[in-house]
Protein backbone atom coordinates (compact mmCIF):
# COMPACT_ATOMS: atom_id res chain seq x y z
CA UNK A 1 0.00 0.00 0.00
CA UNK A 2 1.07 3.63 -0.60
CA UNK A 3 0.35 5.41 2.48
CA UNK A 4 0.06 8.99 3.61
CA UNK A 5 1.10 9.35 7.70
CA UNK A 6 0.61 12.88 9.23
CA UNK A 7 2.32 13.95 12.57
CA UNK A 8 4.95 11.21 11.18
CA UNK A 9 7.79 13.18 13.37
CA UNK A 10 5.85 12.35 16.33
CA UNK A 11 6.00 9.72 19.18
CA UNK A 12 4.32 7.27 17.56
CA UNK A 13 4.96 8.05 14.07
CA UNK A 14 8.25 8.07 14.36
CA UNK A 15 7.48 4.28 15.64
CA UNK A 16 5.25 3.74 13.44
CA UNK A 17 6.98 4.19 9.67
CA UNK A 18 9.67 2.15 10.37
CA UNK A 19 7.12 -0.97 10.89
CA UNK A 20 5.59 0.08 7.75
CA UNK A 21 8.10 0.34 5.46
CA UNK A 22 9.30 -3.27 6.68
CA UNK A 23 6.43 -4.57 5.79
CA UNK A 24 6.68 -3.67 1.94
CA UNK A 25 4.13 -0.53 2.53
CA UNK A 26 4.90 2.92 0.38
CA UNK A 27 5.63 5.72 2.73
CA UNK A 28 4.92 9.70 2.97
CA UNK A 29 4.24 11.82 5.50
CA UNK A 30 3.07 15.33 6.79
CA UNK A 31 5.48 17.15 9.17
CA UNK A 32 4.95 20.81 10.25
CA UNK A 33 8.83 21.47 10.48
CA UNK A 34 11.08 20.18 7.97
CA UNK A 35 13.58 17.21 8.96
CA UNK A 36 15.78 14.46 7.63
CA UNK A 37 14.25 11.28 6.51
CA UNK A 38 14.84 8.28 4.36
CA UNK A 39 10.66 8.91 3.10
CA UNK A 40 9.26 11.42 1.24
CA UNK A 41 7.79 14.29 3.86
CA UNK A 42 5.49 17.41 2.90
CA UNK A 43 6.14 20.30 5.33
CA UNK A 44 3.00 21.48 5.79
CA UNK A 45 0.59 22.99 8.61
CA UNK A 46 -2.50 21.32 8.59
CA UNK A 47 -4.21 24.45 9.76
CA UNK A 48 -3.73 25.11 5.89
CA UNK A 49 -6.95 23.63 3.58
CA UNK A 50 -4.73 23.61 0.13
CA UNK A 51 -3.10 20.09 0.91
CA UNK A 52 -4.28 19.35 -2.61
CA UNK A 53 -2.22 21.76 -4.19
CA UNK A 54 0.64 21.53 -1.55
CA UNK A 55 0.66 17.19 -2.21
CA UNK A 56 0.54 16.27 -5.60
CA UNK A 57 0.36 12.79 -5.41
CA UNK A 58 -3.19 10.98 -6.26
CA UNK A 59 -2.62 7.21 -5.63
CA UNK A 60 -2.64 7.22 -1.63
CA UNK A 61 -4.51 3.83 -0.88
CA UNK A 62 -4.52 4.91 2.58
CA UNK A 63 -3.96 8.22 5.42
CA UNK A 64 -3.49 7.74 8.90
CA UNK A 65 -3.96 10.56 10.74
CA UNK A 66 -1.58 11.23 13.86
CA UNK A 67 -0.65 14.58 13.81
CA UNK A 68 -2.46 16.36 17.10
CA UNK A 69 -1.61 18.67 20.03
CA UNK A 70 -1.89 17.53 23.63
CA UNK A 71 -0.60 19.99 25.21
CA UNK A 72 -3.71 21.72 27.01
CA UNK A 73 -4.69 24.85 26.23
CA UNK A 74 -7.39 27.37 25.70
CA UNK A 75 -10.09 25.14 23.34
CA UNK A 76 -9.88 28.16 20.65
CA UNK A 77 -6.23 26.84 19.91
CA UNK A 78 -6.58 23.45 20.56
CA UNK A 79 -9.46 23.00 17.89
CA UNK A 80 -7.32 25.22 15.25
CA UNK A 81 -4.91 22.47 16.01
CA UNK A 82 -6.81 19.26 16.33
CA UNK A 83 -10.03 19.89 14.49
CA UNK A 84 -9.62 22.19 11.81
CA UNK A 85 -6.36 19.39 10.95
CA UNK A 86 -8.63 16.92 10.85
CA UNK A 87 -11.24 18.34 8.90
CA UNK A 88 -8.67 19.74 6.33
CA UNK A 89 -6.95 15.81 5.77
CA UNK A 90 -10.68 14.54 5.44
CA UNK A 91 -11.21 16.80 2.90
CA UNK A 92 -8.11 15.86 1.41
CA UNK A 93 -8.97 12.13 1.46
CA UNK A 94 -12.23 13.57 -0.15
CA UNK A 95 -10.70 14.93 -3.12
CA UNK A 96 -7.91 12.46 -3.97
CA UNK A 97 -10.82 9.81 -3.53
CA UNK A 98 -8.46 7.94 -0.73
CA UNK A 99 -10.96 5.28 0.59
CA UNK A 100 -8.99 4.24 4.33
CA UNK A 101 -8.78 6.56 6.98
CA UNK A 102 -7.17 5.73 10.36
CA UNK A 103 -7.99 8.13 13.04
CA UNK A 104 -5.46 7.84 15.96
CA UNK A 105 -8.28 9.31 18.86
CA UNK A 106 -7.65 8.82 22.82
CA UNK A 107 -8.67 7.70 25.64
CA UNK A 108 -9.36 11.33 27.10
CA UNK A 109 -12.64 11.25 24.97
CA UNK A 110 -14.69 9.34 27.55
CA UNK A 111 -16.59 10.37 30.64
CA UNK A 112 -15.57 8.74 34.57
CA UNK A 113 -17.55 5.67 34.95
CA UNK A 114 -18.04 3.79 38.07
CA UNK A 115 -18.45 0.70 35.60
CA UNK A 116 -15.05 -0.60 34.73
CA UNK A 117 -13.55 -1.60 32.19
CA UNK A 118 -15.02 1.16 29.72
CA UNK A 119 -16.29 0.06 26.37
CA UNK A 120 -16.62 1.63 22.93
CA UNK A 121 -20.29 2.42 23.76
CA UNK A 122 -19.94 4.01 27.16
CA UNK A 123 -20.67 7.58 27.53
CA UNK A 124 -18.22 10.52 26.01
CA UNK A 125 -17.75 13.52 27.85
CA UNK A 126 -14.42 14.64 27.92
CA UNK A 127 -12.88 16.20 30.84
CA UNK A 128 -10.39 18.31 29.02
CA UNK A 129 -9.91 20.49 25.98
CA UNK A 130 -7.13 17.96 24.14
CA UNK A 131 -10.19 15.36 24.50
CA UNK A 132 -13.13 17.54 23.55
CA UNK A 133 -10.91 18.20 20.33
CA UNK A 134 -10.46 14.13 19.82
CA UNK A 135 -14.18 13.63 20.33
CA UNK A 136 -14.99 16.47 17.66
CA UNK A 137 -12.60 14.89 15.61
CA UNK A 138 -14.32 11.98 15.95
CA UNK A 139 -17.15 12.89 15.06
CA UNK A 140 -16.02 14.66 11.42
CA UNK A 141 -14.06 11.32 10.66
CA UNK A 142 -17.82 9.53 11.22
CA UNK A 143 -19.54 12.19 9.13
CA UNK A 144 -16.99 11.65 5.99
CA UNK A 145 -17.38 8.09 6.15
CA UNK A 146 -21.24 8.11 6.25
CA UNK A 147 -21.08 10.79 3.24
CA UNK A 148 -18.15 10.15 1.30
CA UNK A 149 -17.56 6.58 0.91
CA UNK A 150 -14.50 6.50 3.07
CA UNK A 151 -13.57 3.47 5.24
CA UNK A 152 -12.89 4.46 8.47
CA UNK A 153 -11.22 3.08 11.49
CA UNK A 154 -10.51 5.15 15.39
CA UNK A 155 -8.70 3.81 17.10
CA UNK A 156 -8.96 5.32 20.84
CA UNK A 157 -5.45 4.55 22.48
CA UNK A 158 -4.92 4.89 26.42
CA UNK A 159 -1.91 6.46 27.67
CA UNK A 160 1.07 5.18 25.53
CA UNK A 161 4.72 5.02 26.29
CA UNK A 162 8.17 3.03 24.84
CA UNK A 163 10.81 4.38 22.60
CA UNK A 164 10.94 7.73 22.17
CA UNK A 165 8.40 8.91 24.65
CA UNK A 166 8.65 12.19 25.92
CA UNK A 167 10.48 12.02 29.51
CA UNK A 168 7.96 15.19 30.90
CA UNK A 169 4.81 12.95 30.69
CA UNK A 170 3.81 9.94 33.11
CA UNK A 171 6.47 6.90 32.77
CA UNK A 172 8.73 8.87 31.41
CA UNK A 173 8.88 11.19 33.89
CA UNK A 174 8.82 9.01 36.96
CA UNK A 175 11.61 7.39 35.14
CA UNK A 176 13.76 9.59 34.45
CA UNK A 177 13.44 11.05 38.38
CA UNK A 178 14.53 7.73 39.52
CA UNK A 179 17.48 6.86 37.37
CA UNK A 180 18.67 10.67 38.47
CA UNK A 181 17.73 10.48 42.36
CA UNK A 182 15.47 13.09 42.10
CA UNK A 183 12.23 13.21 44.42
CA UNK A 184 9.21 11.33 43.22
CA UNK A 185 5.69 12.55 44.73
CA UNK A 186 2.83 9.98 44.40
CA UNK A 187 -0.73 11.03 45.27
CA UNK A 188 -3.18 9.24 46.95
CA UNK A 189 -6.60 9.53 47.11
CA UNK A 190 -9.42 9.03 49.08
CA UNK A 191 -10.40 6.22 46.70
CA UNK A 192 -6.94 5.33 46.95
CA UNK A 193 -4.11 5.80 43.98
CA UNK A 194 -5.58 6.47 40.65
CA UNK A 195 -5.79 3.26 38.44
CA UNK A 196 -4.60 3.80 34.59
CA UNK A 197 -3.99 2.05 31.71
CA UNK A 198 -0.64 2.28 30.11
CA UNK A 199 0.28 0.62 26.79
CA UNK A 200 3.45 0.38 25.00
CA UNK A 201 3.87 2.13 21.55
CA UNK A 202 5.18 -0.89 19.70
CA UNK A 203 1.56 -2.68 20.51
CA UNK A 204 -0.47 0.43 19.43
CA UNK A 205 1.99 0.23 15.94
CA UNK A 206 0.45 -3.01 15.61
CA UNK A 207 -3.12 -1.80 15.97
CA UNK A 208 -2.74 0.70 13.80
CA UNK A 209 -0.94 -1.39 10.60
CA UNK A 210 -4.62 -3.71 11.72
CA UNK A 211 -6.36 -1.55 10.97
CA UNK A 212 -5.58 -0.58 7.58
CA UNK A 213 -5.85 -4.09 6.81
CA UNK A 214 -9.66 -4.36 7.79
CA UNK A 215 -12.23 -4.46 5.22
CA UNK A 216 -14.73 -2.62 7.20
CA UNK A 217 -17.10 1.14 6.79
CA UNK A 218 -16.83 2.56 10.18
CA UNK A 219 -15.63 1.60 13.32
CA UNK A 220 -14.42 2.29 16.83
CA UNK A 221 -12.08 0.11 19.25
CA UNK A 222 -10.19 0.84 22.41
CA UNK A 223 -6.55 0.51 22.02
CA UNK A 224 -4.79 -0.76 25.43
CA UNK A 225 -3.19 -3.28 27.62
CA UNK A 226 -6.70 -3.84 29.33
CA UNK A 227 -4.99 -3.86 32.66
CA UNK A 228 -5.05 -1.32 35.13
CA UNK A 229 -2.16 -0.21 36.76
CA UNK A 230 -1.11 2.51 39.57
CA UNK A 231 1.86 5.08 39.90
CA UNK A 232 2.57 3.14 43.07
CA UNK A 233 2.90 -0.74 40.87
CA UNK A 234 5.42 1.66 38.20
CA UNK A 235 7.56 2.41 41.10
CA UNK A 236 7.88 -0.96 42.31
CA UNK A 237 8.23 -2.50 38.47
CA UNK A 238 11.09 0.21 38.51
CA UNK A 239 12.74 -1.27 41.83
CA UNK A 240 12.42 -4.65 40.75
CA UNK A 241 14.94 -3.79 37.82
CA UNK A 242 17.41 -3.06 40.73
CA UNK A 243 18.46 -0.07 39.57
CA UNK A 244 20.97 2.49 41.62
CA UNK A 245 18.70 5.41 43.00
CA UNK A 246 18.89 7.72 46.02
CA UNK A 247 15.30 8.80 44.85
CA UNK A 248 13.17 9.34 47.63
CA UNK A 249 9.63 8.48 47.18
CA UNK A 250 6.87 10.36 49.18
CA UNK A 251 3.16 9.49 49.14
CA UNK A 252 0.74 12.94 49.51
CA UNK A 253 -3.02 12.48 50.48
CA UNK A 254 -5.65 13.89 48.31
CA UNK A 255 -8.65 15.37 50.07
CA UNK A 256 -10.95 14.25 47.43
CA UNK A 257 -11.59 11.34 44.81
CA UNK A 258 -9.96 10.47 41.14
CA UNK A 259 -11.76 8.88 38.71
CA UNK A 260 -10.60 5.60 37.50
CA UNK A 261 -9.41 5.13 33.73
CA UNK A 262 -9.17 1.44 31.87
CA UNK A 263 -10.64 -0.12 29.08
CA UNK A 264 -11.73 -3.13 27.71
CA UNK A 265 -10.64 -4.17 24.59
CA UNK A 266 -12.82 -7.78 23.91
CA UNK A 267 -13.87 -6.09 20.76
CA UNK A 268 -10.35 -4.99 19.76
CA UNK A 269 -9.39 -8.86 20.26
CA UNK A 270 -12.36 -10.10 18.19
CA UNK A 271 -12.79 -7.93 15.42
CA UNK A 272 -9.16 -6.05 15.03
CA UNK A 273 -7.19 -8.81 16.08
CA UNK A 274 -5.24 -6.90 18.62
CA UNK A 275 -3.14 -8.24 21.29
CA UNK A 276 -1.10 -6.41 23.38
CA UNK A 277 2.18 -8.11 23.49
CA UNK A 278 4.56 -6.29 25.67
CA UNK A 279 3.97 -6.13 29.56
CA UNK A 280 4.40 -3.14 31.28
CA UNK A 281 7.34 -4.92 32.91
CA UNK A 282 9.10 -5.36 29.64
CA UNK A 283 8.15 -1.80 28.31
CA UNK A 284 9.42 -0.25 31.78
CA UNK A 285 12.65 -2.46 31.83
CA UNK A 286 13.82 -1.27 28.27
CA UNK A 287 13.67 2.30 29.08
CA UNK A 288 15.63 1.94 32.50
CA UNK A 289 18.41 -0.19 30.68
Amino acid sequence: MKILVSGCTGFIGSNLIPKLQKQGHEVEGISRKPVNSNHKIYTIDLQSNHLAKKIRATNFDAIIHLAADTNEKDLSSMVNENVITTLNILEFARQKNIKKFVFVSGHNVYSPSKVLPIKENFQTLPLTNYGCTKLLSENLVSYYSSNFDLQAIILRVSVTYGNGYPKKNSIGKIVESYKKSRPIFLHRYKNGFQKVDFVNVDDVCDAIIKALALKKKYAIYNIASGKPVTVKDVIKIIKNNNIKSNSRISVKDIEKKRAHFYYDIKTAKAKLGFEPKISLEEGIASLLH
